[in-house]
Order: C-alpha cells, then sequence, then structure tokens
C-alpha cells in the first residue's frame, strides 16, 4: 500500500482522479483514459501506449468497472480479468490531502500527480 501527501486541496485531487482529460496527463505515460459516465458500474477504457518506462511494444487497452465512488474521499474499481479491487483514499487535512492506495504499482503515478498539483500546472 502507497501512500503521498500532497500540498492542495481535495477537490482539485478528486478532479485530477476522476476527469479523464486530467488523468490522461499524469496517471502513467502514455496512458488515455474514456470515462463515459463517473458512476458506480461503468466502464471506463484505458489505453496503455509502449513507453520506455511501461516497457510495452504494443497498445494495450484494460476495461476497468468503477466499483464505489464516495465523492472527494474515494474511488474504487477492478480490472478486467482482475479480481482484485484497487482504490484511491483522500483524507484531508489543515495542509494538504494524503492520497492512498491499495497498491504499488501506481507509485510512480502518484508522484506525477502530486506534482503538478503542487506545481499548480493545468491538469
Amino acid at each position: 500500500m502507497g501512500a503521498i501527501f500532497i500540498e492542495g486541496d481535495t477537490k482539485a485531487i478528486w478532479e485530477a482522479l476522476t476527469q479523464e482529460e486530467k488523468l490522461n496527463k499524469w496517471f502513467a505515460s502514455g496512458a488515455t483514459f474514456h470515462i463515459p459516465e463517473l458512476a458506480e458500474g461503468e466502464k471506463v477504457t484505458v489505453t496503455l501506449q509502449p513507453t520506455k518506462e511501461s516497457q510495452l511494444t504494443q497498445n494495450n487497452t484494460r476495461t476497468v468497472m468503477i466499483d464505489t465512488i464516495v465523492p472527494f474521499q474515494e474511488i474504487s474499481f477492478i480490472i478486467e480479468g482482475d479480481a482484485k479491487r484497487y482504490s484511491f483514499k483522500l483524507k484531508e487535512d489543515a495542509t494538504g490531502t494524503t492520497v492512498r492506495v491499495n497498491a504499488s504499482m501506481f507509485d510512480q503515478s502518484l508522484e506525477r500527480l502530486k506534482t503538478m498539483i503542487e506545481k499548480r500546472n493545468e491538469l
């Protein structure tokens, strides 16, 4: 399980986690998301493109089902063909927000999210 503290408000972080145009900018190098509707049970398409980071040799498209949405607190999902439930949980305090993820495979993406939010880059 990974966690990162981000000096930024929960609303900005939530938007970065749930809006496809923002996810496309920070989640993974070469990743694109298509979210028809942000709702529990909805299917999201994620396409990963070959990059030096990913070591993919061709595009890899996955279907992800949104499992849980608690606005500004948690979003979880299940990757098709994988029984594990992955979740992003947010906890705000006076100086920022801690984002917890239950899988280390998202650590690099969390670092990119932190950089974008803290530098106030357009997401």
